[in-house]
């Protein structure tokens, strides 16, 4: 994990974070995190005094942000 964020790392060393990231768990506790916060955002959404078209605009962008490849 020291060459996170190296200009000059290739595919190669690319493949190994992510395998690192992934087999630590690391990427299943950020989609967990992201799950919870776009669950949160939504309830909030529900309490907030604005109009139908509005709301369903937003939440429809906080699901295509946190869940773009899904």
């Amino acid at each position: 994990l020291e060459r996170v964020g190296e200009p000059d790392l290739d595919t190669a060393g690319i493949a190994a974070i992510q395998s690192v990231l992934a087999a630590t768990g690391a990427v299943d506790d950020v989609e967990r995190a992201i799950d919870d916060r776009v669950a949160e955002a939504l309830t909030v959404l529900d309490t907030m005094p604005i109009s139908r078209s509005a709301h369903a605009a937003l939440g429809d962008l906080a699901r295509f942000v946190a869940w773009r490849d899904r």
